[in-house]
This record gives structure tokens, C-alpha cells and sequence, in this order.
């Protein structure tokens, strides 16, 4: 376990509990529920950076416009992996995204896909949305983001497949993968 991630005192539990005889079920539940609380608050500071990097007031009532451009600006930090952009970088990351990211329509209807069913179910008779809302969002996104990577993955597996030297099972030439990326999406 990452010692910057995990509470140094939940850390310290484990060890010495691993150390000796293990951990008992109501204890790895504990564990379990304290990883999950980990996981929610670093998502929802995640959200207001992306906030702070839209100049947003957190506590501001977004319409149904400034909600998706929260979103999908939180989707783009995601898929990044980093949220220490400055607001400047954002127009850059979005022509990224648009132009030269492989299979992004895809990956945008994902995003939208769970935006649109959590917004739709918290917004009421109104089409204003506070944080906590979009929280739900990307709540959402986090938690099932492996599955939509997943079909990708097994997409890219049937790619290689599909390029392997009949001669030499579990080989691709050179020349193919790279050929490959000239006539697909796969930027190899």
C-alpha cells in the first residue's frame, strides 16, 4: 500500500495486523469502507480543482452548459491522470482530446452517458446543479472506468491477434505494427 495514499495510522493497523495473525472480516470491512472514504474525498478535491480551474465558485449553481464543461474537463484531468494543469492548459487538453486522442467520441459518450443519467435523476424540476451532484457524476465515472478501459484493452488484444506472424505464434513484425497504426486508431 502507497504510504502517501493511505493514512499513515491505517497503514500502520495493517502492517502489524499482517505482521501477526491477519485481519478478521469485520476488520477488512473497516479497511474496505475506510479505502472507499480514501477514494470519495480524493475524488471530490479532484472536482474542485476542476472547479477552481474553470474559475467556478464551488458553491455556485451551475445550469445544465457549465455542468457538462465541468464534467468533461474533470473526464480529460481523469484520463490524464494529472490535476496540477493551470487553467490555461485546459484549451489545450480539449483540442488534444477532440483532434488527436483515439476513439475520444467513444470515450465522450462514456462520460456523458453516466453524466446524463445521474444529473437527470438529481436535478429535480430545475436544471441547476451544485457540486454535490456533479460529485454523484464523477463518483460514477471513477467507479466504472475500468470496465468501459476494459473492452479497450480486449480491443487492442484482438488487434495484436489479428497481426500475429502465422509462422512464429505470439510475434508481430515490426513493419506490421507499425503499419497497423497508418490504417486504425491505434497510435502505436
Amino acid at each position: 500500500l502507497n504510504g502517501e495514499w493511505v493514512p499513515s495510522f491505517l497503514q500502520g493497523l495493517l502492517e502489524e495486523r499482517l505482521g501477526g495473525r491477519g485481519i478478521d472480516l469485520r476488520e477488512l470491512a473497516a479497511l474496505a469502507t475506510a479505502l472507499e472514504d480514501i477514494v470519495h474525498k480524493e475524488t471530490a478535491q479532484r472536482l474542485e480543482t476542476t472547479y477552481q480551474l474553470l474559475n467556478l465558485p464551488i458553491v455556485a449553481e451551475l445550469d445544465a452548459t457549465q455542468a457538462d464543461k465541468v464534467i468533461m474537463s474533470f473526464a480529460m484531468l481523469y484520463l490524464e491522470g494529472n490535476f496540477t494543469h493551470k487553467a490555461v492548459d485546459l484549451p489545450v487538453l480539449e483540442t488534444y482530446y477532440s483532434k488527436d486522442y483515439a476513439d475520444w467520441r467513444k470515450v465522450e459518450r462514456w462520460f456523458r452517458e453516466i453524466e446524463m443519467r445521474y444529473l437527470k435523476s438529481s436535478s429535480g424540476t430545475t436544471d441547476k446543479y451544485k457540486m454535490p451532484a456533479l460529485l454523484k457524476v464523477v463518483d460514477e465515472i471513477g467507479k466504472h472506468f475500468g470496465e468501459f478501459n476494459d473492452r479497450e484493452c480486449k480491443n487492442l488484444k484482438d488487434t495484436f491477434y489479428q497481426m500475429e506472424d502465422k509462422r512464429m505464434a505470439g510475434r508481430v513484425s515490426l513493419s506490421d505494427f507499425y503499419k497497423k497504426s497508418l490504417h486504425s486508431h491505434w497510435n502505436f
